[in-house]
C-alpha cells in the first residue's frame, strides 16, 4: 500500500524530470513535492523545499532553499539561508539590435518552434550577464547569506558572504561582505558588524567546516559576543 502511494505520488508530484542530471556530493533533504532539479551540485546538508526549481546551479553545504523558488545559473555558498519565492537567472535581450525579440540575436526553434535564420547562421549572443570573473553563472551568492523572501536577483550580480537581502528586495547591483541591503532597487542600510570583526570572519572561512565539524568545536564559539576559535 506504501509503495503504491508512493508512486502515485511520484506521477503526481515528480522531483523532477532531469534527475538523471543531478549531482550530489552529499545528504541532500526534499521537504515536500514538486521541486525541479537539472544540471545542479549540492555541497551536502541541503533541504529544498516544496516548488522549488533549480538549474544549472551550485547548491553549498547546509544552504536551504524555501519553497517556491526559482534559482537559474547561480552560485550559492555554504551556509545560505534563501527563503521562499527568491527569483535568479532572468535572461536579458540585447537594447542595441533592430529589436529586442530574441528571433533576431539566437537560434529560438527549440524555444519558440521557429527561427528567421534557416542557415543555421545566427548572431552570438548571451543573454545571461555574468558576474566579473565568471564564466558559467549568472549571479553568484557568498557563504552565510540570507535572502528574504520575494527577492529578485539580476543577472550579473554578486553577494558578498555574511550579507542580508530584506524581503522584496530587487538586487541590481553588488552587494558588499556583511551588508544589510533592502528596497527596489536594493540599497546598502547598514553592515552587520564592524569593520574589525567582518575582516576577522573572512579571516576565519568558518563556513568551510562541515555541520559535524563544527558541532566538534561548538564550546569554541560564543555566537553573542562573536568570539570563537576554530
Amino acid at each position: 500500500m506504501i509503495g503504491a502511494l508512493r508512486r502515485i505520488s511520484n506521477i503526481l508530484f515528480p522531483l523532477s524530470n532531469f534527475r538523471e542530471k543531478l549531482k550530489v556530493k552529499g545528504k541532500v533533504f526534499f521537504n515536500g513535492a514538486g521541486s525541479r532539479v537539472m544540471a545542479t551540485e549540492f555541497g551536502g546538508y541541503n533541504m529544498i523545499s516544496r516548488d522549488v526549481t533549480l538549474m544549472n546551479c551550485s547548491i553549498g553545504i547546509a544552504t536551504y532553499v524555501n519553497h517556491n523558488s526559482r534559482l537559474i545559473g547561480s552560485k550559492i555558498g555554504n551556509y545560505c539561508s534563501i527563503a521562499d519565492n527568491v527569483y535568479s537567472g532572468f535572461g536579458q535581450h540585447p537594447l542595441d539590435c533592430i529589436s529586442t525579440h530574441p528571433v533576431f540575436f539566437y537560434d529560438t526553434k527549440s524555444q519558440l518552434g521557429y527561427n528567421i535564420y534557416p542557415d543555421g547562421n545566427v548572431p552570438v549572443y548571451d543573454p545571461f550577464k555574468k558576474p566579473d570573473g565568471e564564466d558559467k553563472y549568472s549571479s553568484v551568492i557568498g557563504h552565510d547569506v540570507w535572502i528574504g523572501s520575494h527577492v529578485m536577483i539580476m543577472d550579473g550580480v554578486t553577494i558578498g558572504t555574511g550579507a542580508v537581502v530584506g524581503t522584496g528586495s530587487v538586487v541590481t547591483k553588488d552587494v558588499p561582505p556583511y551588508a544589510i541591503v533592502a528596497g527596489v532597487p536594493a540599497k546598502v542600510i547598514r553592515y552587520r558588524h564592524s569593520q574589525e570583526v567582518i575582516d576577522e570572519l573572512l579571516k576565519s572561512e568558518w563556513w568551510e567546516k562541515t555541520p559535524i565539524e563544527l558541532s566538534e568545536k561548538i564550546d569554541n564559539f560564543d555566537v553573542k559576543s562573536l568570539r570563537f576559535k576554530l
